[in-house]
């Protein structure tokens, strides 16, 4: 049974790794951890403000990486929602900044147009 499913695992993974919209690893890893804070069940200022930290540097490794560059404008967008920011005009222009350089480069990238349509919205 294994000498079925690991060769279908590692072609899955090789697929979904050169599909990848960054060759920088470390960008792909640190757009990855970002999702962890968002996505869990207690979403709080914190988790946003963690998520963005990562993403930020994700974008400084990747300046086009059009995922990392839509979700942070999305992370953005939902401090600005719930209240959390103190700045909500400079926070919402950043916002729509990140979503325009992220649909810039996005070439269809599914996530990059929702977080892009969230904040957009």
């Amino acid at each position: 049974m294994w000498g079925v499913i690991e060769p279908t695992l590692q072609a899955a993974e090789t697929a979904r790794s050169a599909g990848r919209p960054t060759d920088d690893l470390t960008a792909y890893d640190l757009y990855l951890r970002a999702l962890t804070p968002i996505r869990s069940g207690e979403v709080g200022r914190e988790s946003f403000v963690e998520a963005l930290d990562l993403l930020n540097q994700a974008i400084q490794r990747d300046s086009r990486y059009a995922p990392a560059l839509a979700l942070a404008g999305s992370c953005r967008s939902s401090l600005d929602v719930a209240g959390w920011i103190d700045d909500a005009g400079a926070n919402r222009e950043e916002a729509l900044r990140l979503t325009r350089r992220a649909l810039a480069a996005a070439r269809d990238d599914p996530n990059a147009l929702a977080y892009g349509a969230y904040v957009l919205a």
